[in-house]
C-alpha cells in the first residue's frame, strides 16, 4: 500500500489504516522524544500528543516530504513545546515553606453550627 493510499483510508475513517499507520511511526516517535526528554513518562506524553496532532491535520499533509519526515517534524514540535513548558514551570516553583497556609491553625467551631444546620435540614 502506498503513503497516499494510507492516508486516504486514514481519512476515510479506516481504523485498521489509523492503526497501521501508529505502528509504522510510534517507534521512532518515542526513540525521538525519549532522546530529547531522558524521561521515559515524557516520552510517552509526547508520543501520545504527537499522533493526537499528526491524526488532526491530516488532511494537511500534502506529500511534498515522506510522511515518516512529516510525522518526525510534528514530533520534534510537541516535544520542545513540553520541553519549554517544563522548564518554565521548574522556573517558577518555590519551596513549600514559602507558601501561605490556607487552612486555619485554629479553627474556632461555632458551638450553634450543629444546632442550627440541623434545624435547617428538619426544614427542607
Amino acid at each position: 500500500m502506498t503513503v497516499s493510499d494510507l492516508v486516504s483510508r486514514v481519512l476515510a475513517g479506516d481504523s485498521m489504516a489509523e492503526r497501521e499507520l501508529y505502528d509504522q511511526n510510534v517507534d521512532r516517535v518515542y526513540r525521538l522524544a525519549f532522546r530529547l526528554t531522558g524521561d521515559s513518562e515524557a516520552a510517552a506524553d509526547c508520543t501520545q500528543d504527537t499522533f493526537i496532532r499528526v491524526f488532526g491535520r491530516l488532511a494537511g499533509f500534502r506529500g511534498e516530504a515522506a510522511l515518516s519526515t512529516w510525522i518526525t517534524s510534528i514530533a520534534y514540535s510537541v516535544v520542545y513545546t513540553a520541553m519549554r513548558k517544563g522548564r518554565r514551570s521548574r522556573e517558577r516553583e518555590v519551596g513549600l515553606e514559602l507558601a501561605d497556609p490556607v487552612a486555619l491553625t485554629n479553627p474556632i467551631a461555632d458551638p450553634d453550627l450543629k444546632a442550627s444546620l440541623t434545624r435547617e435540614i428538619d426544614r427542607l
